[in-house]
């Protein structure tokens, strides 16, 4: 029998839904790419948030997040437990053009050696932030 999907439910307990629901989750599909397991701390935690997010085990490090199922209200998802993470450190229209953990790992890890910002940011003149869209 399967579950039906509680909105209210995830709502209130926002991702710790799945948590609870883990064994529900999905296996790998046939993908364009091998899969790569998380080979530091970060990947590790982003793996963990898209595992949670799109309910499919495993996920590997350079799995393309939309053609895992992975779609906008997914995305924001995502981008908000980044959030969560690594505040200020992962910006919607980087991540965006970075659809797989390496990419998004690399971004964060950029953040934290240099604690500048990424030069092609700075060139549209302004951040923006996604929790300003709020």
């Amino acid at each position: 029998m399967v579950e039906q999907f509680n909105m209210r439910e995830y709502i209130k307990n926002g991702s710790d839904w799945y948590s609870d629901n883990v064994e529900n989750a999905y296996t790998r599909p046939e993908l364009s790419t091998e899969y790569e397991a998380p080979s530091n701390e970060i990947e590790e935690r982003i793996a963990e948030i898209w595992q949670s997010i799109l309910g499919i085990e495993p996920v590997g490090i350079k799995d393309n997040f939309f053609e895992l199922g992975g779609e906008s209200l997914l995305f924001v998802n995502m981008h908000n437990e980044l959030e969560k993470h690594y505040p200020g450190k992962t910006k919607v229209e980087e991540i965006i053009t970075c659809p797989t953990i390496s990419e998004i790992a690399a971004i964060i890890e950029n953040e934290d050696e240099d604690g500048a910002e990424n030069s092609e940011t700075e060139s549209y003149g302004y951040q923006m932030y996604f929790s300003d869209w709020r």
